[in-house]
């Protein structure tokens, strides 16, 4: 029952992580980070372990580079089938901007359920609500 509850504990806090990223980056007000070093192209695989080292979720994740736009996909699949995705959209033309991230969460994991679309230029969830 311990790691049913760590596993839990584990997927509330990358969902709030990544809802908490989202928000702020659509959200803050700060001055445009300027680009140094434009992305590449990029694809990794990633472990989700508990804290005494049981790997609860296997991950991918690609960033891919077309003209001045970058998408950067990460894929979370937890063993007991539950996904985490976040899908980033951005440019890098002189200022790295938002355009858009798209986040789902869903399975057992996830007691609530997300799908958060969020427009970079609006700061709003395009989708219409039922």
């Amino acid at each position: 029952m311990k790691k049913g509850r760590q596993l839990a504990m584990y997927c509330r806090l990358i969902g709030a992580m990544f809802l908490l990223v989202s928000a702020l980056s659509v959200l803050a007000h700060a001055e445009p980070i300027r680009v140094r070093y434009p992305q590449g192209s990029a694809h990794g695989f990633l472990a989700l372990k508990t804290l005494d080292g049981s790997t609860i979720a296997t991950g991918e994740v690609t960033q891919t580079v077309r003209g001045d736009e970058v998408t950067s996909r990460l894929v979370f699949r937890f063993r007991d089938g539950s996904r985490d995705e976040d899908l980033t959209v951005f440019t890098q033309r002189h200022t790295f901007r938002l355009v858009s991230d798209h986040h789902i969460q869903h399975g057992p994991s996830f007691p609530k359920p997300i799908d958060v679309l969020i427009d970079g230029v609006t700061g709003h969830d395009p989708k219409p609500k039922n």
